[in-house]
């Protein structure tokens, strides 16, 4: 097992560390914890198998391809929906990002998901 220090070769930056913590959870990875006292930092980090943490940056590369029902269905969706497509990602362990919009109808964050997963539900519904 190894920490994302020693995967990535830097130390944690723009929260990565709670991201892939949090990915770890959704995906029932298992992980340890290991208590650091060096002179640039002093706490617990957390170790992952590099498999995982390959999967974990693999899956996070496709940035471009996070879609929010809006732009996936070219219109706006509804709440109704978006809960229906947010418990079935939730329940498949989709990674889900959040996106704040503004516009003059809405204003707060949506989330967006992965083009694969989106052709999938509205295939299949």
């Amino acid at each position: 097992m190894m920490s994302l220090y020693d995967y990535t070769g830097k130390k944690d930056e723009n929260g990565m560390g709670l991201k892939v913590h949090a990915y770890s959870i959704l995906r029932k990875q298992p992980f340890k914890q290991r208590e650091l006292d060096l002179p640039t930092y002093k706490g617990k980090v957390f170790l992952y198998t590099r498999e995982f943490l390959h999967e974990f940056f693999e899956v996070n590369k496709i940035e471009n391809e996070f879609l929010t029902l809006y732009n996936y269905l070219g219109k706006a969706s509804g709440k109704e929906l978006g809960r229906v497509v947010c418990i079935e990602a939730v329940k498949l362990g989709e990674l889900i990002k959040e996106i704040p919009i503004s516009n003059p109808k809405y204003e707060g964050n949506v989330h967006a998901y992965r083009r694969e997963f989106l052709d999938k539900y509205f295939k299949n519904n």
